[in-house]
C-alpha cells in the first residue's frame, strides 16, 4: 500500500513510544528528593535556632558568673582568686580569675591524698597497712590525732583524719610514708599541677619563718577536682575513693554553707595569721553541679568567709 507501514517502521514507532513512557514514569521520582532537602533545611534551621538559644544562655551565664566572681573578690578583699566550672553541661561554663600560686594552707592535703592513693593503686601500699606515728610528727592545730595518744594507725584512718578533720599529725605521718617532700612534689608535677608546691610539713614553723610555705592555685585545685569528678586523675576506683574522703568534711562553713539539698565534696584551708581562707568544693544535685574554688589571703576572715557563703549560694541558684 502507498501509505502502509513496513515491519521495520512499526518496530521503530513501538520503541519510541516505550521510551517516552519510561521517561514520564521516572520523572516523579525526583520530587521526594527535593522534599527531603526541604525537610533537612527546616531541621537545620531548628537545630541552628536551638544552638543559638543555647549559646545565648551560655553567654548570659558566663557574664553572670563573671559578675558574681568580681563581686566576691571585692567583698572578700585581700588577694583573692576564684575558679568556677559547671559539671555535665554542654557547652561547659568555666571561668577563672587566677593570681597564680598562693598560700595553700590545708588545701595542699588533697595532693598528698592523691599521691598516697597512687601508691595504693600501684600496690606499694595497702589501705589497711598499720603506720607508726613518730613523736616528731605530732603537732597541734586542726585534727584529733595529737590528742589520741596512739602510736599507730592504718593508712585509711590517716587519710580520713587528714581530709575530713584536716588533721595535721595524720598529714605529717602520710608525708613520711610517701618518702618526704620531694617524691610528693614529683607526683604533683607529673600530674601537671604546675602551681602547686609542698615545701614544708604541717606546722613546721622553722621552715615557715625561713620563707618556705606550701603553695597551690585555684587553677590547680579546680583542675584537680574536675579530673577527680570525671575519674580522670587516678581512675574510677581511686577517684571515687577521693570523693568519699571529701564527703562530710568537718568544715562546710564556707562555699557550701548556704546551699541546701546538695551533695558536698570539699576541702578547706585556713591560716588566720596570714589572712588565709580557702575552700575547694564540688557541689552537685542529681546530674547537675559545679566546682568552685576560692583562695583568699591577706584579708579579713569574716569578710572572706561571708563572701564565700554568698558566692556558693548564688552559684547554686545558677547551676543547680
Amino acid at each position: 500500500m502507498k501509505f502502509g507501514f513496513t515491519t521495520k517502521t512499526i518496530l521503530v514507532l513501538l520503541v519510541s513510544l516505550l521510551a517516552g513512557c519510561s521517561q514520564q514514569s521516572s520523572s516523579p521520582t525526583r520530587k521526594p528528593s527535593s522534599v527531603r532537602v526541604h525537610k533537612d533545611s527546616k531541621s537545620a534551621l531548628k537545630t541552628s535556632g536551638s544552638n543559638n538559644r543555647s549559646s545565648y544562655q551560655t553567654l548570659s551565664q558566663n557574664k553572670e558568673v563573671n559578675r558574681l566572681m568580681k563581686q566576691c573578690i571585692d567583698s572578700a578583699g585581700g588577694r583573692t582568686s576564684i575558679f568556677v566550672s559547671s559539671l555535665n553541661t554542654n557547652p561547659k561554663i568555666s571561668r577563672m580569675i587566677n593570681f597564680g600560686s598562693q598560700r595553700a594552707a590545708s588545701d595542699i592535703k588533697v595532693f598528698i591524698m592523691a599521691d598516697i592513693l597512687e601508691m595504693v593503686k600501684s600496690h606499694q601500699l595497702s589501705l589497711s597497712k598499720v603506720i607508726p606515728i613518730h613523736a616528731s610528727d605530732v603537732v597541734g592545730g586542726t585534727g584529733v590525732a595529737a590528742t589520741k595518744n596512739t602510736s599507730q594507725m592504718t593508712v585509711n584512718q590517716l587519710l580520713e583524719l587528714m581530709i575530713k578533720q584536716s588533721d595535721n599529725t595524720a598529714t605529717n605521718a602520710l608525708i613520711d610514708l610517701a618518702g618526704g617532700l620531694k617524691p610528693i612534689n614529683n607526683f604533683i608535677q607529673q600530674k601537671g599541677f604546675r602551681e602547686t608546691f609542698l615545701k614544708r610539713k604541717m606546722l613546721d614553723m622553722k621552715a615557715l619563718n625561713s620563707g618556705k610555705d606550701n603553695l597551690t592555685s585555684v587553677k590547680d585545685l579546680g583542675t584537680f577536682l574536675t579530673r577527680v569528678y570525671y575519674h580522670q586523675l587516678l581512675g574510677k576506683q581511686f577517684d571515687s575513693k577521693m570523693l568519699v574522703l571529701l564527703t562530710n568534711n568537718v568544715n562546710q562553713g564556707k562555699l557550701p554553707k548556704l546551699v541546701t539539698g546538695a551533695n558536698i565534696y570539699n576541702k578547706t584551708g585556713e591560716f588566720p595569721n596570714y589572712g588565709v581562707q580557702n575552700d575547694a568544693a564540688i557541689i552537685t544535685k542529681g546530674k547537675r553541679g559545679f566546682i568552685a574554688v576560692v583562695m583568699s589571703e591577706n584579708g579579713n576572715q569574716s569578710k572572706q568567709i561571708y563572701a564565700m557563703n554568698v558566692l556558693g549560694k548564688q552559684l547554686a541558684q545558677i547551676f543547680l
